[in-house]
């Protein structure tokens, strides 16, 4: 696979990048935010499965990157509130968001994003323990889908005109112009 040094090292080249899956990685949160500082258009991004991640590296990621509209957490097991109030203020135009199986996600940080992320279609919140059934009802009656069939929102297959670069457990979409 690709290792960290080599991900931080290749960043300045990825600036137009616009989709990328770094999901089952062991990505650190230093190489998320020097991907972040260099990744501005970035609109979806997978880091599902990547273990090391913590509040941290997702605060860094959504200060820098503010124009993400689908963004996977899944499993991210050291992810929290802190993760979901970043992603709150940061990224007003969020439309998909998994955070399933993250233990350390509650209903505090669930309603900070719903009620701070307008656009948002999609928040899987599956096998989060501290998010109450009366949270997950009152998202659905907001028209909110909270789990099932979530996997289009962050399919890395989404633009018809564009150049896939796959390496490994890497996987990148960038966008003909």
């Amino acid at each position: 696979g690709v290792r960290n040094y080599s991900l931080q090292r290749l960043a300045p080249k990825l600036a137009s990048l616009r989709v990328l899956n770094l999901a089952g990685g062991l990505r650190t949160d230093i190489t998320i935010a020097k991907l972040a500082q260099h990744m501005v258009n970035l609109r979806r991004i997978s880091l599902g499965w990547t273990l090391n991640l913590t509040d941290f590296g997702v605060g860094e990621l959504v200060q820098r990157c503010k124009g993400i509209e689908a963004l996977d957490l899944t499993y991210c097991t050291q992810i929290e509130d802190t993760s979901m109030l970043a992603i709150a203020h940061n990224l007003k135009g969020l439309k998909a968001l998994s955070v399933a199986y993250c233990a350390g996600v509650t209903d505090i940080g669930v309603r900070e994003v719903v009620g701070k992320c307008p656009m948002l279609k999609v928040l899987d919140v599956d096998k989060c323990l501290r998010v109450s059934d009366r949270v997950r009802k009152s998202m659905e009656m907001a028209g909110i889908a909270t789990a099932g069939d979530l996997f289009e929102p962050f399919s890395i297959h989404c633009c018809a005109t564009s150049t896939t670069i796959i390496t490994n457990n890497i996987t990148a979409k960038k966008k003909i112009v």
